[in-house]
């Protein structure tokens, strides 16, 4: 199998119908999926383009009062609040790149090993 991208981003769905307590990066709302409300991947983008973003929320509720959101978040994201547009809003959290979890692996190894040879010396 062969190795993903360094630079692909995943992201995973982390909440629904909440949204992160704090300023938002970019944002945009209303009623034609146009710009960066015109599909979900559009929001993704942007987030992905920002090396600060690490959640982004998606709203896409047609037929409801601003049916599209899409807003952006820096920070961890650990203090939420209920989506007060009503239902259908989803969260999603940056996840590693496979060259940043493989950093941290090595670093997680290099330092068991040098506690080991410290043990043995």
């Amino acid at each position: 199998e062969a190795d993903a991208p360094e630079d692909t981003v995943h992201y995973t769905a982390w909440l629904a119908n909440r949204m992160c307590d704090g300023d938002a990066l970019e944002q945009a709302r209303g009623d034609a999926p146009e710009g960066l409300l015109g599909h979900r991947a559009v929001c993704e983008a942007a987030c992905t383009e920002d090396p600060q973003c690490r959640f982004y929320l998606w709203r896409d509720a047609p037929g409801s009062n601003e049916s599209y959101h899409c807003a952006t978040f820096a920070g961890d994201c650990s203090r939420t609040r209920p989506y007060a547009g009503g239902g259908a809003a989803v969260v999603y959290r940056r996840e590693a790149s496979c060259a940043a979890t493989r950093a941290l692996e090595h670093s997680a190894r290099a330092a068991v090993d040098a506690a080991d040879a410290m043990r043995r010396s």
